[in-house]
């Protein structure tokens, strides 16, 4: 029975020890795909049209919104990872998106949060550069 409640107490140890030994190449890797899927999201909110539906704009603002929590989480294990530009910007973005009428039209949407979305981007890319992601 002993052995039982040791094991049932060292193997989630071992478990979370053999999970951190990531190396620190792996991990910006890992920030390097999240920023990637950051940019892509971003693009994606920004290429809203006329065509598209206001419940496409909302699902493309939660994809950023989203991409951003995996940036957020993979930079914490990253040293060299400097958010707060990334972070400011995703701020202002997320802050223009709130401001949106609800009698704005799609393209309306879209214009207005065009500088806040080309903020993020260039934020990413700064830091993409910054951690030499392929």
């Amino acid at each position: 029975m002993r052995k039982v409640h040791l094991t049932l107490i060292v193997l989630p140890l071992l478990l979370v020890v053999s999970c951190s030994n990531e190396t620190t190449q792996e991990k910006t890797a890992r920030l390097c795909t999240n920023l990637a899927t950051l940019g892509s999201s971003v693009a994606n909110l920004k290429s809203t049209n006329p065509n598209s539906t206001m419940g496409e704009f909302r699902t493309a603002e939660r994809e950023v919104k989203t991409a951003f929590s995996e940036v957020q989480a993979s930079a914490r294990d990253v040293q060299d990872a400097r958010l707060d530009d990334l972070q400011a910007a995703n701020d202002n973005l997320d802050r223009a998106i709130e401001d949106i009428p609800n009698n704005a039209t799609l393209q309306e949407a879209v214009i207005s949060i065009s500088d806040e979305a080309l903020a993020v981007e260039a934020a990413q890319a700064q830091l993409r550069s910054g951690l030499n992601c392929p």
